[in-house]
């Protein structure tokens, strides 16, 4: 019986080491993005201004580029407050 049991738990811990690392991506996907364009009210392009998302979880931020395109990721999904400055 007792080499039976040494068997068993050689095995399912090689088999559990597999499974983990999925899981871990799995999480990774459930992260989000946002993007979008900063423009003045005539529609001109607002050029390095700071997008700031601020989340119960998590408070993120980028800036725009010369077009006023902005793409931030990685987030964790949820509500989130946009700033822009």
């Amino acid at each position: 019986m007792f080499g039976r049991t040494i068997v068993f738990c050689l095995v399912l811990l090689p088999a559990a080491m597999l499974v983990l690392p999925r899981a871990v991506v799995a999480a990774a996907d459930d992260a989000g993005s946002v993007g979008g364009i900063v423009t003045t009210s005539d529609g001109a392009p607002i050029a390095g201004a700071v997008v700031s998302l601020q989340g119960s979880r998590a408070t993120e931020s980028g800036r725009t580029d010369g077009g006023g395109h902005f793409t931030i990721t990685g987030l964790v999904p949820g509500t989130y407050a946009v700033r822009v400055s």
